[in-house]
């Protein structure tokens, strides 16, 4: 992964955790190595990382005591005792031998001095050759965890479409977390539905009625009536990311959307975008 993306992400690791080493070539999470590679390698920029265990959090406990968060990635508290025992399932186990795993930068740090990962670790397949799987990837498959974007100072990984297709395919099955209602995907046109979630994370899908894109601040607007009814707000530099990433006026107009974030009361239920990331258009057949 570039240096630019994370200033001092390398040494800034290398004083955190033990076990460092980074070493060349590439992989695609979930891909099988060639005979006789390892099944997870990195790039120079990446780093080879003990984990001693899981806290209770889903989080990384690295050797030397530091903790590597699992970035892009939210679990609603009931379920985090599921995340945590299927951590360590798929790292060989509780109390067994450290796990290694490749590490990329993935977010900021967090208010514990915990830092963000995006995570590869090597498993064992049926024929006894190695599979490299991406973490994040095979928690939102799972159903054990939802797609939380960092802020707009985080640049989207490269596997930012595998996670929602693995997200997508997990709730359509209502695996875990996404076999409670209280976590499925709200609809914009349920404006007092979306209220009772202020302060919240949420999931919200709806058609886009009509944008009101001004100098400073972008609307999208769920319905007529602004002061009732679902928004969404984009802060100028926001929304010039979203127009970079393909979602224009033109392709939004009229389309189901859906965007993920923390739930204000601006009269009516509105989401303030964080991160370009935090919009998307909707598959088909995605609402329950």
């Amino acid at each position: 992964m570039a240096t630019h993306r994370a200033p001092g992400w390398r040494t800034l690791v290398m004083a955190m955790s033990m076990g460092l080493c980074g070493v060349t070539g590439q992989v695609m999470a979930g891909a099988p190595a060639g005979d006789g590679a390892p099944a997870c390698w990195s790039a120079p920029d990446d780093a080879r990382l003990a984990v001693m265990g899981v806290t209770r959090q889903g989080a990384l406990l690295l050797a030397g005591g530091a903790v590597a968060r699992l970035a892009w990635l939210d679990t609603p508290e009931p379920w985090l005792p599921a995340r945590k025992a299927a951590l360590e399932q798929l790292l060989g186990g509780a109390g067994g031998p450290p796990s290694e795993i490749r590490a990329r930068n993935g977010g900021a740090h967090d208010r514990w001095g915990g830092f963000g990962v995006v995570a590869d670790v090597a498993v064992a397949r049926g024929d006894a050759k190695e599979q490299c799987v991406n973490v994040q990837a095979w928690l939102l498959g799972q159903g054990l965890a939802r797609l939380r974007p960092e802020s707009a100072n985080e640049p989207a990984p490269a596997g930012l479409q595998a996670w929602r297709k693995a997200e997508a395919a997990a709730r359509a099955a209502r695996l875990a977390l996404w076999a409670d209602p209280a976590y499925a995907p709200l609809p914009a046109d349920l404006p007092q539905a979306i209220l009772r979630r202020e302060g919240r994370f949420v999931i919200v899908e709806g058609a886009v009625t009509s944008i009101n894109e001004r100098p400073g601040q972008t609307w999208l607007n769920f319905g007529s009536r602004w002061s009732e009814d679902m928004t969404v707000s984009a802060p100028a530099r926001i929304w010039r990311m979203v127009k970079r990433s393909g979602l224009t006026v033109a392709r939004l107009q009229g389309r189901v959307v859906r965007v993920r974030g923390i739930v204000e009361s601006r009269g009516g239920p509105m989401i303030e975008l964080a991160s370009p990331a935090e919009l998307e258009i909707a598959e088909t057949g995605s609402r329950p």
